[in-house]
């Protein structure tokens, strides 16, 4: 699979057409065209990059916007209190718009 970051070295499917990847030089959550109205929100796409039929959310700050929206298909070790961390940390005003429902 071809990334923003590279070509894909390790892939894990979370859902069909969802998938955390990792490169030779980065990694994040990739999230299909044909599935991004199911698991994105507006103001999620707004976070990610989008290039190559994929909508890209880096392994470091953005992953946890994903992650908020979709929490039922995200791996048990990403908790709750990592997620609001990141979110706080990097991407406050998403999260300030997803709360107020915009």
């Amino acid at each position: 699979m071809k990334t923003i970051w590279g070509q894909t070295q390790h892939q894990h499917k979370l859902a069909e057409g969802v998938y955390n990847v990792d490169t030779a030089r980065h990694g994040g959550i990739i999230v299909s065209d044909n599935v991004a109205d199911k698991y994105l929100s507006e103001a999620a796409k707004e976070v990610a990059d989008h290039a190559y039929g994929w909508w890209h959310f880096e392994e470091d700050c953005d992953w946890a916007v994903f992650a908020y929206e979709n929490k039922q298909i995200c791996p048990d070790n990403w908790t709750d209190e990592m997620i609001m961390r990141s979110l706080e940390n990097y991407n406050m005003g998403y999260l300030e718009k997803v709360r107020k429902g915009e």
